[in-house]
C-alpha cells in the first residue's frame, strides 16, 4: 500500500443492510449467506380464504333471514265519494318451496261492496312466485274505512305446525255522495281564426236575400193551408218510458256484448237512460254530470230508492270510460236490467203522467 493512501473500505457483509429479519440473521450466523427466503404461499394466501369465509357467511345469514313469504296491500284511490268503485290491490312473494301450498284469506269489506270476483295474476321468477289479486269494490258508507289485512298461510316443507303472513291495512276516506268534486272543470278557450271577415258585406246580402225568399214562400204555404180543409190533428207521440223500453231492446237484441265492443255498449245504455231522464224530469240530463243527475231527482221529489238505483246505471257505465274497468258478459246484462228496472219504476211513480 503506497504511503498515505487510506485504507481500502471494508465491503459490506452480505448479512447486513435493511430489511433482513432474525431468521435471516440466524442464517448468517451459521454460514449461510444470500437474499433474505421469500414468504410461503400459504402464509401470503390466508387473507383471502379468510375474506371467501366472511363472504360466505354473510351469504347464509342474508338467506335465512329473508322470509319466505311477504305480503303487500294498496287502495286506488284512496279517497271517493259514496257510489265511486275502488280497487284494492294484493301482491304475494313467495318462494318455490312454499308457493305452491299457500292459503289466501281476503279481509272483510265493511262498507265496501265487492262488485265482482278478484281477479288473480301469477308470475314466475328466478327462485320465487308472485302472485296478484285485484278486487272491484263500491263504497257504500260515509267515512274512513280501515281494510283489514290480508292473510297467507303455509306449511313450510318439513314443518308441521302452519305460519302465516299478513299484510298491511289500508284506509278509504270516503265522502257523501254529490259533493262539488264531482262537478267538472270548464273547458280550455279555443281561438277559431275569423277567416270569413273579408266576404261578411257579401254574407250578409246573401242572407237577407234568403230571408226575404223564404218568408215569401211562407206567406204563399200559409194562404194556401188557409184555403185547405184543416188537417186532423196529428197523434200524440208514445210515452217517454215506451220510447225508453223499447231501444233498450233494440240495444240487448245488437249483440253488443257478444261481440265484445264493451265501450259502445256503455256510451249507448248511459245516452238511453239520460234521454229519458231528460224527457221524463224535462232538463238537460245528457250533459249532466251523475251527481247532477241524481241532485236534480232529489229536487223533483224522486223516492230515495229510485235515485240511487239511478247512481248506480250511471256510475256503471261511467266506470268503463274513466276507470278503465272491464266488466264481464254477465255484469253488462245485468247493468241493463237494472236500468230498464229505473225506467218501469219511474214511469209508474208519475202517476200515468208523461212529459
Amino acid at each position: 500500500m503506497p504511503h498515505g493512501a487510506a485504507p481500502p473500505t471494508p465491503a459490506p457483509s452480505p448479512c447486513q443492510g435493511e430489511g433482513w429479519g432474525e431468521v435471516h440473521a440466524a442464517a448468517c450466523a451459521a454460514g449461510r449467506t444470500g437474499p433474505p427466503p421469500a414468504p410461503s404461499l400459504a402464509r401470503r394466501g390466508w387473507p383471502l380464504r379468510a375474506l371467501a369465509g366472511l363472504l360466505l357467511l354473510a351469504a347464509a345469514a342474508l338467506a335465512q333471514s329473508t322470509p319466505d313469504v311477504t305480503v303487500s296491500a294498496e287502495v286506488k284511490p284512496e279517497d271517493c265519494s259514496v257510489g265511486d268503485t275502488v280497487a284494492y290491490l294484493v301482491t304475494v312473494t313467495a318462494r318455490d318451496s312454499v308457493a305452491r301450498k299457500l292459503e289466501a284469506t281476503p279481509p272483510a269489506f265493511s262498507g265496501l261492496e265487492t262488485l265482482a270476483d278478484p281477479a288473480t295474476r301469477q308470475t314466475d321468477q328466478t327462485g320465487q312466485v308472485v302472485f296478484q289479486w285485484s278486487f272491484s269494490l263500491r263504497a257504500r258508507t260515509a267515512g274512513t274505512l280501515t281494510i283489514p289485512p290480508f292473510t297467507v298461510s303455509w306449511r313450510a316443507p318439513g314443518g308441521r305446525q302452519p305460519r302465516q303472513a299478513a299484510s298491511n291495512p289500508v284506509t278509504v276516506r270516503v265522502r257523501p255522495g254529490g259533493d262539488e268534486h264531482d262537478i267538472r272543470p270548464p273547458k280550455a278557450l279555443v281561438d277559431v281564426p275569423d277567416v270569413l271577415r273579408p266576404y261578411r258585406l257579401l254574407l250578409w246580402f246573401l242572407g237577407a236575400s234568403a230571408l226575404l225568399a223564404l218568408f215569401a214562400v211562407g206567406l204563399g204555404w200559409s194562404a194556401r193551408v188557409a184555403a185547405r180543409r184543416p188537417l186532423p190533428a196529428p197523434e200524440p207521440p208514445p210515452p217517454c218510458h215506451d220510447i225508453a223500453l223499447r231501444r233498450l231492446l233494440e240495444l240487448e237484441a245488437e249483440g253488443l256484448i257478444e261481440q265484445g265492443r264493451v265501450d259502445a255498449y256503455h256510451i249507448r245504455l248511459s245516452r238511453i237512460v239520460r234521454d229519458y231522464l231528460a224527457e221524463r224530469y224535462g232538463f238537460n240530463a245528457v250533459e249532466s254530470t251523475t251527481s247532477e243527475i241524481a241532485r236534480r231527482l232529489y229536487d223533483d221529489g224522486v223516492a230515495s230508492e229510485l235515485v240511487a238505483l239511478c247512481r248506480e246505471v250511471l256510475y256503471g257505465c261511467d266506470l268503463e270510460k274513466f276507470a278503465a274497468h272491464r266488466p264481464t258478459a254477465p255484469e253488462m246484462t245485468a247493468l241493463l236490467g237494472r236500468a230498464r228496472q229505473l225506467v218501469t219504476r219511474t214511469a209508474a211513480s208519475a202517476h200515468g203522467g208523461s212529459r
